[in-house]
Protein backbone atom coordinates (compact mmCIF):
# COMPACT_ATOMS: atom_id res chain seq x y z
CA UNK A 1 0.00 0.00 0.00
CA UNK A 2 1.43 3.37 -0.99
CA UNK A 3 2.01 6.26 1.38
CA UNK A 4 -0.51 8.27 -0.64
CA UNK A 5 -3.19 5.64 -0.06
CA UNK A 6 -2.37 5.62 3.67
CA UNK A 7 -2.85 9.40 3.75
CA UNK A 8 -6.07 9.20 1.73
CA UNK A 9 -7.45 6.61 4.16
CA UNK A 10 -6.50 8.65 7.23
CA UNK A 11 -7.94 11.85 5.78
CA UNK A 12 -11.10 9.98 4.77
CA UNK A 13 -11.61 8.74 8.32
CA UNK A 14 -10.88 12.16 9.77
CA UNK A 15 -13.41 13.87 7.46
CA UNK A 16 -15.90 10.98 7.64
CA UNK A 17 -15.78 10.57 3.87
CA UNK A 18 -18.14 7.66 3.22
CA UNK A 19 -16.63 6.90 -0.20
CA UNK A 20 -13.12 6.54 1.27
CA UNK A 21 -14.41 4.56 4.24
CA UNK A 22 -16.14 2.19 1.80
CA UNK A 23 -12.82 1.83 -0.08
CA UNK A 24 -11.06 1.02 3.21
CA UNK A 25 -13.82 -1.48 3.97
CA UNK A 26 -13.36 -3.13 0.55
CA UNK A 27 -9.55 -3.23 0.81
CA UNK A 28 -9.03 -4.14 4.47
CA UNK A 29 -12.06 -6.13 5.66
CA UNK A 30 -11.37 -9.30 3.61
CA UNK A 31 -7.98 -9.79 5.29
CA UNK A 32 -9.41 -9.14 8.72
CA UNK A 33 -12.34 -11.47 8.04
CA UNK A 34 -9.98 -14.23 6.97
CA UNK A 35 -7.90 -13.85 10.13
CA UNK A 36 -10.97 -13.72 12.41
CA UNK A 37 -12.49 -16.84 10.82
CA UNK A 38 -9.20 -18.71 11.24
CA UNK A 39 -9.35 -17.83 14.92
CA UNK A 40 -12.90 -18.99 15.61
CA UNK A 41 -14.91 -15.93 14.61
CA UNK A 42 -17.52 -15.09 12.01
CA UNK A 43 -18.02 -12.35 9.40
CA UNK A 44 -20.08 -10.30 11.89
CA UNK A 45 -17.20 -10.43 14.39
CA UNK A 46 -14.81 -9.13 11.72
CA UNK A 47 -17.22 -6.32 10.81
CA UNK A 48 -17.52 -5.34 14.48
CA UNK A 49 -13.74 -5.29 14.91
CA UNK A 50 -13.36 -3.27 11.72
CA UNK A 51 -15.91 -0.72 12.93
CA UNK A 52 -14.19 -0.45 16.33
CA UNK A 53 -10.85 0.07 14.59
CA UNK A 54 -12.23 2.90 12.42
CA UNK A 55 -13.82 4.56 15.47
CA UNK A 56 -10.58 4.19 17.43
CA UNK A 57 -8.56 5.87 14.67
CA UNK A 58 -11.14 8.66 14.36
CA UNK A 59 -11.10 9.34 18.12
CA UNK A 60 -7.30 9.36 18.25
CA UNK A 61 -7.19 11.76 15.29
CA UNK A 62 -9.64 14.09 17.03
CA UNK A 63 -7.47 14.06 20.15
CA UNK A 64 -4.35 14.68 18.07
CA UNK A 65 -2.83 11.43 19.32
CA UNK A 66 -2.68 9.45 16.08
CA UNK A 67 0.50 8.95 14.08
CA UNK A 68 0.75 6.14 11.55
CA UNK A 69 4.22 4.55 11.64
CA UNK A 70 3.48 1.64 9.30
CA UNK A 71 1.10 0.81 6.49
CA UNK A 72 -2.59 1.28 7.15
CA UNK A 73 -3.16 -2.41 6.39
CA UNK A 74 -0.58 -3.54 8.97
CA UNK A 75 -1.95 -1.16 11.57
CA UNK A 76 -5.50 -2.35 10.91
CA UNK A 77 -4.55 -6.00 11.30
CA UNK A 78 -2.68 -5.36 14.55
CA UNK A 79 -5.52 -3.28 16.05
CA UNK A 80 -8.22 -5.77 15.03
CA UNK A 81 -6.14 -8.69 16.29
CA UNK A 82 -5.62 -6.94 19.64
CA UNK A 83 -9.32 -6.13 19.91
CA UNK A 84 -10.16 -9.75 19.08
CA UNK A 85 -7.81 -11.13 21.72
CA UNK A 86 -9.04 -8.64 24.33
CA UNK A 87 -12.68 -9.48 23.54
CA UNK A 88 -12.10 -13.22 23.67
CA UNK A 89 -9.71 -13.26 26.59
CA UNK A 90 -12.72 -12.46 28.75
CA UNK A 91 -14.81 -15.18 27.12
CA UNK A 92 -11.92 -17.65 27.05
CA UNK A 93 -13.04 -18.98 23.69
CA UNK A 94 -10.15 -18.26 21.34
CA UNK A 95 -9.59 -21.04 18.84
CA UNK A 96 -6.20 -20.90 17.20
CA UNK A 97 -5.58 -22.38 13.79
CA UNK A 98 -3.12 -25.20 14.33
CA UNK A 99 -1.95 -27.94 12.05
CA UNK A 100 -1.59 -30.76 14.57
CA UNK A 101 1.01 -33.35 13.63
CA UNK A 102 2.61 -31.09 11.05
CA UNK A 103 6.22 -29.98 11.20
CA UNK A 104 5.43 -26.56 9.79
CA UNK A 105 3.90 -23.63 11.58
CA UNK A 106 0.83 -22.07 10.08
CA UNK A 107 1.71 -19.48 7.46
CA UNK A 108 -0.90 -17.17 8.97
CA UNK A 109 0.72 -17.32 12.41
CA UNK A 110 4.12 -16.70 10.81
CA UNK A 111 2.70 -13.67 9.02
CA UNK A 112 1.23 -12.33 12.25
CA UNK A 113 4.55 -12.75 14.00
CA UNK A 114 6.40 -11.08 11.13
CA UNK A 115 4.01 -8.12 11.10
CA UNK A 116 4.35 -7.75 14.85
CA UNK A 117 8.15 -7.83 14.62
CA UNK A 118 8.11 -5.26 11.81
CA UNK A 119 5.88 -3.01 13.89
CA UNK A 120 8.24 -3.30 16.86
CA UNK A 121 11.26 -2.49 14.69
CA UNK A 122 9.50 0.52 13.16
CA UNK A 123 8.55 1.84 16.59
CA UNK A 124 12.12 1.36 17.80
CA UNK A 125 13.66 3.06 14.74
CA UNK A 126 11.24 5.97 14.89
CA UNK A 127 12.08 6.74 18.50
CA UNK A 128 15.79 5.92 18.24
CA UNK A 129 16.09 8.39 15.33
CA UNK A 130 14.33 11.06 17.38
CA UNK A 131 17.00 10.90 20.12
CA UNK A 132 19.79 13.46 20.29
CA UNK A 133 22.78 12.61 18.08
CA UNK A 134 25.04 11.91 21.06
CA UNK A 135 22.51 9.47 22.51
CA UNK A 136 22.29 7.70 19.16
CA UNK A 137 26.08 7.36 19.03
CA UNK A 138 26.39 6.08 22.60
CA UNK A 139 23.54 3.58 22.24
CA UNK A 140 24.68 2.40 18.81
CA UNK A 141 28.13 1.59 20.14
CA UNK A 142 26.68 0.05 23.31
CA UNK A 143 24.31 -2.19 21.30
CA UNK A 144 27.26 -3.16 19.09
CA UNK A 145 28.95 -4.38 22.30
CA UNK A 146 31.71 -1.77 22.23
CA UNK A 147 33.31 -1.52 25.69
CA UNK A 148 32.48 1.56 27.76
CA UNK A 149 36.15 2.54 27.87
CA UNK A 150 36.27 2.43 24.03
CA UNK A 151 33.11 4.53 23.74
CA UNK A 152 34.57 7.07 26.16
CA UNK A 153 37.77 7.23 24.11
CA UNK A 154 35.92 7.67 20.82
CA UNK A 155 33.75 10.43 22.26
CA UNK A 156 36.64 12.03 24.16
CA UNK A 157 35.04 11.85 27.60
CA UNK A 158 35.16 9.79 30.80
CA UNK A 159 33.88 6.25 31.20
CA UNK A 160 31.71 7.35 34.15
CA UNK A 161 30.04 9.98 31.96
CA UNK A 162 29.40 7.41 29.22
CA UNK A 163 27.81 4.98 31.70
CA UNK A 164 25.53 7.73 32.99
CA UNK A 165 24.74 8.97 29.47
CA UNK A 166 23.97 5.42 28.25
CA UNK A 167 21.59 4.91 31.16
CA UNK A 168 19.77 8.21 30.54
CA UNK A 169 19.59 7.69 26.77
CA UNK A 170 18.29 4.14 27.14
CA UNK A 171 15.75 5.33 29.69
CA UNK A 172 14.59 8.09 27.31
CA UNK A 173 14.29 5.64 24.41
CA UNK A 174 12.23 3.18 26.47
CA UNK A 175 10.02 6.00 27.72
CA UNK A 176 9.32 7.25 24.19
CA UNK A 177 8.57 3.74 22.93
CA UNK A 178 6.17 3.00 25.80
CA UNK A 179 4.33 6.28 25.15
CA UNK A 180 3.71 5.31 21.51
CA UNK A 181 0.06 4.39 20.79
CA UNK A 182 1.07 1.51 18.51
CA UNK A 183 3.31 0.08 21.25
CA UNK A 184 0.30 0.08 23.57
CA UNK A 185 -1.70 -1.84 20.95
CA UNK A 186 1.10 -4.40 20.50
CA UNK A 187 1.65 -4.88 24.21
CA UNK A 188 -2.00 -5.81 24.80
CA UNK A 189 -1.38 -9.23 23.25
Amino acid sequence: MSKDKNLIYLEGIKTRNSKVIQEIYDDILPGITSWVKQNGGQLDDAKDLFQEMIISIYKKQQQGEFELTCTFWSYSLVVCRNLWFAKNRKKDKIKYQEDVGSDHVSLDLDMQSTIEQQEQIMIYRKHFNSLAEKCQKVLSMFFAKVKMSEIAKKLDTSEAYIKKKKFKCKEELVSRIKADALYEELSEL
